[in-house]
């Protein structure tokens, strides 16, 4: 497992434009959260919105996920995408470097701190794109895992 280091951030709220999905299996989530993102993209696009910052994957469960990304102004609700404040927080965050494949040691490795620091996790998992093109080299990406928690 990879060397992490976690931290307690305090995260602020952010107005996002999403759409969430139950993804059939964990082979399909790559093109599932592709076709996600490009959806939310359109959508912001076609209310004249603005994106102002990087994607975020929230997991409601192992396949329920949520593309997001934030967004300058309020926007009318779609079909599919809604339009809502992530709520911010205390978090606690790691930062990946490196391709998608191996966010599970990343992951363990957040859990573990959580539990050994006298945290409890209170809400999804997400996933903030700081660093990320979907034609880019995935050793480039950077990713920060984050967890909203409180003491327990």
């Amino acid at each position: 497992m990879a060397d992490y280091e976690v931290e307690i951030k305090s995260v602020e709220p952010v107005l996002v434009a999403s759409c969430r999905e139950s993804i059939p299996d964990f082979g399909a989530i790559g093109s599932a959260m592709n076709r996600l993102y490009n959806e939310v993209v359109s959508y912001i696009g076609e209310q004249n919105g603005n994106i102002v910052g990087p994607g975020i994957t929230i997991w409601h469960d192992s396949l329920d996920a949520e593309a997001a990304l934030p967004v300058d102004k309020p926007l009318p609700e779609g079909d599919r995408v809604g339009v809502r404040e992530l709520p911010g927080g205390e978090m606690a965050c790691l930062v990946h470097h490196g391709p998608f494949d191996g966010f599970r040691g990343a992951y363990e490795a957040v859990r573990h701190w959580i539990r050994e620091n006298g945290y409890r996790i209170t809400g999804p998992g997400r996933e903030v794109y700081l660093k990320f093109a979907p034609d880019g080299n995935p050793e480039d990406f950077v990713t920060e895992i984050r967890f909203p928690v409180a003491k327990t």
